[in-house]
């Protein structure tokens, strides 16, 4: 059975994939060859939006990301220009993202 979180990433997901402009996958991160936290704050969900680097943390609600989270997010923005979410839902989502158009010239 899938998690809270999980729910929330597959709808954010659907979403996500189902928007002109739009790429987005779940990153997994494990261990790699007996090190643990290889990838420690990397988010949840890694794309591109309207030509935009994407980065989104998903937590059930009542949820908070980490410190290494919200570092990996404040880089991701200050330093790269993209754009990063903490969403506990898909109205979360669409809240940041319905704004940001294309623009044609």
């Amino acid at each position: 059975m899938a998690t809270p979180e999980g729910v929330i990433k597959k709808l954010i997901m659907d979403w996500l994939n189902a928007q002109p402009g739009c790429y987005a996958r779940v990153i997994t991160v494990a261990g790699f060859r007996g090190r643990k936290n290889v990838s420690k704050g990397v988010v949840d969900i890694l794309g591109s939006w309207q030509g935009r680097a994407l980065a989104i943390e998903v937590k059930q609600p009542g949820e908070k990301p980490t410190r290494e989270q919200y570092e990996f997010l404040i880089g991701w923005v200050d330093r790269g220009k993209g754009i990063g979410i903490v969403a506990e839902s898909l109205d979360d989502v669409e809240r940041v993202l319905r704004p940001i158009q294309v623009r044609t010239e």
